[in-house]
């Protein structure tokens, strides 16, 4: 991923995980939408690096990997979360259970994907989060994942 992210940015990754990230950006190019320079990788887990990209670019979706710390995902809702241009928080984790569920939706997440990523489990939670996201008042559309297009 090139240091320098395009203005188009959609989707963020934080992880320190090069496996799932080459999946998802394995994912990412296969797609319809043809998202793959709209994707970058945060290897640090710096909730500020992070929220200073989401305020700049035009980033709907935040992967965060659940190991990257306890406080990672968390403080980067709290940050996001009054945002108006805010993007939807996915949680990652190879873990992924029912307290983790629970706890990530009850703080405002948006949901948690199990890695390794299963492609259609993962079409469905990108499709529908860039959905969503499109629809927010007064934003221009931004790029939604279809099968089979």
């Amino acid at each position: 991923m090139p240091a320098d992210v395009d203005s188009n940015v959609m989707v963020l990754f934080i992880t320190n995980n090069g496996d799932d990230y080459a999946g998802l950006s394995s994912f990412i190019a296969k797609s319809p939408a043809h998202l793959e320079s709209q994707c970058h990788s945060l290897s640090s887990g710096s909730v500020r690096a992070a929220v200073r990209l989401i305020r700049n670019k035009r980033i709907a979706i935040v992967l965060c990997e659940h190991r990257m710390g306890d406080s990672v995902w968390r403080d980067l809702l709290e940050e996001t979360a009054g945002l108006p241009d805010g993007p939807h928080v996915i949680v990652t984790s190879r873990t992924a259970d029912e307290q983790l569920w629970s706890e990530a939706l009850n703080l405002g997440a948006y949901d948690v994907l199990a890695t390794p990523f299963n492609p259609e489990e993962l079409e469905r939670v990108l499709s529908s989060a860039l959905a969503r996201w499109n629809n927010r008042a007064n934003r221009p559309p931004a790029a939604v994942l279809t099968a089979g297009q």
